[in-house]
């Protein structure tokens, strides 16, 4: 067990102090009069959203809800729930005009199909099966010469976009109100490349969680009470390291 596991398990609060301590630092230091954070309703963003709304004033904060139409609607309540749970500043930005008005819902591969989700996951399953790999692990790297190449290369492309035009809309709003782009990855996301370039879950001015494991980040958010929905949504869906 790391030292800060160890800490984490024993003194919780010491390391939220030490977060929300962060956080403020930066506010000052950057000559910053709020914050900006993008709310998923996953945990990351949760927890992460929580220490802003104790490092600083609660109106002061503003989350912003990016839903799109191929989105998790049940997750989108959740991030609603904490935003109201909370009491910070909230703003809804639905995406799937913009994206549409790019025609970006023409790059997938699996637009035609009646049932696209189902398919994915088919395709998914089908070169993990052929190739010994996860379309994941495949697309972190380039794709010359690799099976399957125009499909990975066609959803990277595809759902890449998203998460960059939510980082566009974070620092859009932070710098017409001079607010901090706060951003929620971890650890365990930078490790195993679990995350898009550029986009609104790599994208910020400082990233107070990017020290903590995935698990860790579970930790604090039960010592804090967040919702035990998105908790449970996220030890379903998460890696573990």
């Amino acid at each position: 067990m790391s030292k800060l596991s160890a800490k984490l398990k024993k003194e919780p609060s010491k390391e939220i102090e030490s977060i929300v301590s962060f956080i403020q630092e930066y506010i000052d230091k950057l000559d910053r009069e709020g914050i900006v954070i993008g709310i998923s309703g996953g945990i990351d963003s949760a927890l992460a959203a929580k220490l802003c709304s104790k490092a600083i004033e609660k109106e002061k904060v503003l989350g912003l809800l990016m839903p799109e139409k191929e989105g998790d609607k049940k997750q989108f309540k959740m991030a609603k729930n904490l935003v109201e749970e909370l009491g910070i500043e909230s703003k809804i930005i639905e995406i799937s005009p913009y994206l549409k008005e790019m025609n970006i819902y023409q790059t997938s591969p699996f637009q035609k199909l009646p049932f696209k989700k189902q398919a994915l996951k088919s395709a998914f399953k089908f070169h993990t099966k052929v190739t010994g790999r996860t379309a994941f692990e495949t697309g972190i790297k380039g794709l010359k010469g690799k099976k399957f190449a125009s499909y990975i290369q066609k959803s990277n492309a595809y759902y890449r976009v998203k998460h960059r035009l939510r980082a566009l809309f974070l620092y859009y709003h932070a710098e017409l109100q001079n607010k901090l782009v706060v951003g929620a990855a971890n650890k365990t996301e930078e490790m195993i490349g679990f995350f898009v370039k550029h986009g609104c879950d790599s994208s910020a001015d400082i990233m107070p969680l990017q020290h903590l494991y995935k698990t860790q980040v579970r930790e604090l958010a039960e010592f804090l009470n967040i919702s035990s929905n998105i908790r449970l949504t996220a030890l379903r869906s998460s890696f573990v390291i």
